[in-house]
């Protein structure tokens, strides 16, 4: 394990905290996101700029209907363990999308070696760079959870 590992480590159990201390609402809060994620890949198409506005307008409508959704929430373990268990799924997403950020060479090598060395050494030897290796493989569906902007468009 490496120190870009236990970054991700810590920003995986940063979402499953999130998740549990939010009850329902981080549970419910998973699921939009995992209903919203192949919507916003796909403003991929337009300008950065439209995109992060939309973006900002539907996560704040959908934040402001699950505080009213939620408001009277019952404090139940089972709860915690339900939105715990979604961040827990939402964290393993966004790790995943992250360690599989780094550049594609032109051969398909994962990472690139234009890298710099320090940067390449750290993501070619990560636990979970390698065992994420498997999305390069997977179906589209997938890959647009995992890696949105490297589906091929139908």
């Amino acid at each position: 394990m490496n120190i870009l590992d236990a970054l991700l480590l810590v920003l995986w159990s940063g979402i499953v905290i999130l998740g549990y201390k939010r009850g329902v609402g981080g549970a419910i809060w998973a699921l939009v996101v995992f209903l919203l994620l192949p919507i916003m890949a796909s403003f991929g198409t337009i300008t950065g700029w439209v995109a992060v506005l939309i973006t900002l307008v539907v996560g704040l409508g959908f934040s402001q209907g699950l505080a009213f959704l939620v408001r009277n929430q019952v404090e139940s373990i089972l709860y915690k363990v339900l939105g715990a268990v979604m961040g827990g799924l939402l964290g393993a997403v966004l790790v995943t999308s992250v360690v599989l950020s780094f550049p594609i060479s032109a051969s398909g090598a994962y990472p690139s070696q234009s890298l710099q060395p320090a940067v390449y050494e750290m993501v070619s030897k990560s636990v979970f760079q390698r065992s994420a290796s498997w999305v390069w493989g997977a179906p589209s569906w997938i890959q647009l959870f995992l890696v949105p902007d490297r589906v091929q468009r139908q």
